[in-house]
């Protein structure tokens, strides 16, 4: 039976870990928020952590072999409360992804996966189109475009482009 664990990530290596883990062929989820920040004296929308510093992880059997994931960059611990490691039913990561989904799309900004086309809004490459890439740890947009006829890749804030249908 699969259940969801936490994790406890080493500061500001919260991608990292759930980079590294996902290489390792872990299911991990870390959910996000779209928050006004203030960014050079101007406020502008960007997605942070819900829970920052922690992950979920699904995992077959608490008694399975857990040295790998706690030997992994940017993981701090696994989180427990003396021998119990507590559980989270998939019901309730279900209700915080749709919820993250919500709240992500009404603020005009879905999770973009790998190949999602998108148009760049503003800056010099405004108007052009390229293909979503991944998030930096930064939860900015690494994207790949074509600019005479060279691939190159470019990395822009969430705020400047919008997804091509």
């Amino acid at each position: 039976m699969n259940r969801w664990y936490l994790i406890m990530t080493k500061p500001k290596q919260d991608a990292l870990a759930e980079q590294n883990l996902t290489q390792q062929g872990y299911q991990v989820y870390s959910p996000k928020i779209k928050l006004q920040t203030p960014c050079r004296g101007k406020m502008r929308p960007q997605i942070h952590p819900l829970f920052p510093r922690y992950l979920f992880i699904q995992l077959c059997d608490e008694n399975q072999n857990w040295a790998p994931i706690r030997s992994t960059k940017g993981v701090w611990q696994i989180v427990r409360f003396g021998n119990h490691l507590p559980t989270l039913d998939d019901a309730i990561i279900g209700q915080i992804q749709k919820q993250e989904a919500q709240q992500l799309e009404t603020q005009g900004l879905a999770q973009l996966k790998n190949g999602d086309g998108i148009r760049i809004e503003t800056g010099p490459f405004y108007g052009q189109q390229a293909l979503f890439e991944s998030y930096d740890a930064d939860q900015r947009i690494i994207a790949l475009m074509t600019i005479m006829g060279q691939p190159l890749k470019i990395t822009l804030d969430a705020a400047q482009v919008t997804k091509s249908t």
